[in-house]
């Protein structure tokens, strides 16, 4: 194996989980980490999230906590510059991102939810 600078290794691995999100039928994460792997190479603020575990081992499973932590501020609304959107859940991936199928993907916190605000 080859020594990889740190941001190219985990840019790498932001790649290697959005394949395999798409494999597995995930088109938004898919997409996700796809923009989040170029946005690493360039500095930008995935780079700045992911600082500090660039060389965590695979397992430790960082493409998708990073995607799930963005995904979880949108939800929420925490999130600067950006708000829910409802592309579908059946999705297809485009170079420029998801095309929707006419169905929501967000769907509501579910009642009573712990950590959700929702009760």
């Amino acid at each position: 194996m080859t020594h990889q600078e740190p941001r190219e290794r985990a840019a790498a691995l932001l790649e290697w989980q959005a394949k395999h999100c798409g494999v597995l039928g995930s088109p938004l994460y898919e997409a996700l980490l796809y923009r989040a792997a170029a946005d690493m190479r360039a500095g930008g603020p995935c780079a700045e999230a992911v600082a500090g575990y660039e060389d965590a081992p695979g397992p430790d499973a960082i493409a998708l906590r990073l995607a799930g932590g963005v995904h979880g501020l949108v939800l929420s609304g925490r999130a600067r510059n950006s708000r829910p959107s409802t592309p579908a859940p059946a999705a297809t991936t485009t170079p420029g991102g998801p095309t929707t199928a006419g169905r929501p993907s967000v769907r509501p916190w579910p009642p009573n939810c712990p950590g959700c605000g929702t009760g």
